[in-house]
């Protein structure tokens, strides 16, 4: 990036929610206690996550003035409803999008703006036909788990990006 970019598209921190603890503490037992306290001290650790959001948010923009910074929500990691597993980890989005949506506005620039993914994302979780999420079974570790796959970035975010006006077909 440089002073003249025009537009800057993120997610970020979503890590720091916590998922991969979820994950860790979840799998084994979705219905455990301590899949239940992962989720408990996830939920918990986003309240602190806001303002460093915000100031990240802010940052940028001031960084970059005259870019359009476009903060992108996450989509839920699993199909809903197939399994108490991927429904214990969906709380988590579904709660940081909140924090995240509170972050932009917090930030109070016109400039900076969020773009609801999720409804591009509906139908495809982990577990769904055609997923956009990454998900290795196989390998628990793999870095790519949870994060949008080719399709998640051309049929999720690019959509998005394209629906909420942000982008423009040529």
């Amino acid at each position: 990036m440089n002073p003249s970019t025009k537009l800057v598209t993120l997610t970020v921190r979503g890590i720091d929610a916590g998922l991969k603890q979820v994950f860790a503490a979840c799998a084994p037992d979705p219905m455990s206690p301590a899949c239940q306290s992962a989720v408990t001290a996830s939920l918990f650790s986003l309240g602190s996550l806001g303002p460093v959001l915000a100031g990240t948010y802010a940052k940028i923009a001031q960084a970059l003035p005259d870019a359009k910074i476009v903060v992108l929500s996450y989509p839920l990691q699993f199909e809903p409803g197939l399994s108490a597993f991927g429904d214990q980890i969906n709380s988590g989005p579904v709660a940081l999008n909140a924090v995240i949506q509170a972050a932009v506005a917090g930030v109070n620039n016109p400039r900076v703006v969020l773009v609801d993914a999720t409804q591009e994302f509906a139908g495809h979780g982990i577990g769904s036909p055609v997923p956009y999420i990454a998900f290795d079974p196989a390998d628990l570790a793999a870095l790519a788990n949870f994060h949008p796959n080719a399709l998640g970035s051309s049929l999720g975010y690019y959509r998005a990006l394209l629906y909420d006006g942000v982008l423009r077909r040529s």
